[in-house]
């Protein structure tokens, strides 16, 4: 959950693209120092690429940095990502190490000098063409922007992935399941019967329903919250539990759900209007059956998509998560779960909501996956390099100075 950007070197990266350009330009060729700058890109743009691809980087988060106070380290960060995502740095990241990787293979470990006419030059320098394209709204951010957005970008990884793994499985266990899919099967039969007072109430009771839902669905990524849920070592099942739900969310259009759930209210209050007028005015059955059949097309589009979520199974487990499920427990809970749709899991959900774990859940998750940063980030090995201030000092010399100036105060 760690991203390590302490060989990363974000200032300096709008120049370092601007001297592989020179460097293959001019009239003679230092292969050597062609591939030691594209070198220097690569391992810049290494911990940002991987930050983009980890989903720490969605538009949720990078708008809470970009609403901080410009010029704050927060904001600059917001901007890096926005430039980062106008960017293909996955592109430029496999350029600038396919430039290096050649020049080296040229050099053959000795200093070699080429002319810009040879055309092993003319390929590298097409190359560096297309990473300078690549990256150029990155690469045009200001440098003391990039060098204050580092600090955060580091600890953005695990700061995204304990917020919003912590709404999503508070989030899932909160929501009323049963009342929603209980609801999803009874509109389209209220819609299809024309039943207008009967559509609006439902449809009324969904929207309310849906609203904490459509909120996470807009703020997270479902499935990667679930495949984190998924390996959180938990014998209680809470985790899994959530888990199982949230990757069956994932494959739900819950904002088009809503959307036509709120559809359906609007028609049907419309036809209540024209059958219920203000006094003095006369009912219009006729207007109202008119309004009735705008229902119909609106219910078929219902029943398409909510069928996901009344039918939906779990989604298969990433490749790359296998084997690391290690509690026994979890891992019967979940195989034995995997395949029961959303209904069957409503009935654990609402168990585990009227449980201790419900209330033990949050806990779990954060003191989960900060055990996890704490640990992959190696800090608990490094405590002689670790800088804990502004000073520079290490744990170990601040924990020194603090102690001195404690035994100094009680003498």
């Amino acid at each position: 959950m760690t991203s390590d950007f302490s060989d990363a070197d974000l200032p300096a990266l709008g120049t370092d693209v601007a001297t592989l350009g020179q460097q293959l330009t001019a009239p003679t060729v230092d292969i050597d120092q062609v591939a030691s700058t594209a070198r220097s890109i690569a391992t810049t743009l290494a911990p940002l690429t991987d930050l983009l691809g980890s989903g720490a980087a969605n538009p949720a988060a990078n708008g809470q940095l970009i609403s901080a106070p410009v010029g704050s380290a927060e904001h600059n960060a917001g901007e890096v990502l926005t430039r980062a995502g106008q960017s293909d740095l996955a592109g430029a990241f496999t350029a600038a190490v396919e430039i290096a990787d050649t020049a080296n293979t040229l050099a053959g470990g000795d200093s070699l000098s080429l002319p810009a006419s040879a055309p092993e030059v003319q390929t590298l320098a097409a190359n560096a063409n297309t990473l300078t394209g690549q990256v150029a709204p990155l690469a045009s951010t200001p440098a003391d922007a990039l060098s204050s957005a580092t600090s955060v970008l580091s600890v953005l990884k695990p700061t995204v992935v304990v917020n919003q793994v912590l709404n999503v499985a508070t989030g899932v266990t909160s929501l009323d399941m049963p009342g929603i899919l209980h609801n999803l099967t009874l509109l389209p039969q209220k819609v299809a019967a024309l039943d207008a007072q009967g559509a609006h109430q439902i449809a009324g009771e969904l929207n309310n329903q849906f609203a904490p839902l459509v909120k996470m669905a807009a703020a997270v990524d479902m499935r990667w919250v679930s495949q984190i849920l998924a390996v959180i070592p938990d014998p209680s099942g809470a985790t899994q539990i959530a888990s199982l739900v949230a990757s069956i969310l994932s494959n739900v259009d819950v904002i088009r759900l809503a959307n036509i759930v709120g559809q359906i209210q609007e028609i049907a209050w419309s036809a209540l209007e024209k059958l219920f007028p203000p006094p003095g005015i006369a009912p219009d059955p006729l207007g109202a059956g008119a309004a009735m059949t705008g229902l119909l097309p609106v219910g078929l589009d219902l029943a398409s998509v909510a069928v996901d979520m009344l039918s939906g199974k779990v989604n298969k487990t990433a490749p790359e998560l296998l084997g690391k499920q290690t509690n026994a427990l979890s891992t019967s809970i979940t195989t034995q779960a995997a395949s029961l749709d959303l209904p069957q899991l409503s009935d654990s959900l609402v168990t585990l909501s009227q449980s201790q774990g419900a209330d033990d859940l949050a806990s779990l998750v954060s003191e989960g996956l900060s055990a996890a940063s704490f640990f992959t980030s190696g800090a608990h090995t490094n405590y002689n390099t670790l800088v804990v201030d502004n000073a520079g000092r290490d744990a170990i010399q601040w924990l020194s100075d603090w102690l001195n100036l404690q035994i100094g105060r009680a003498v």
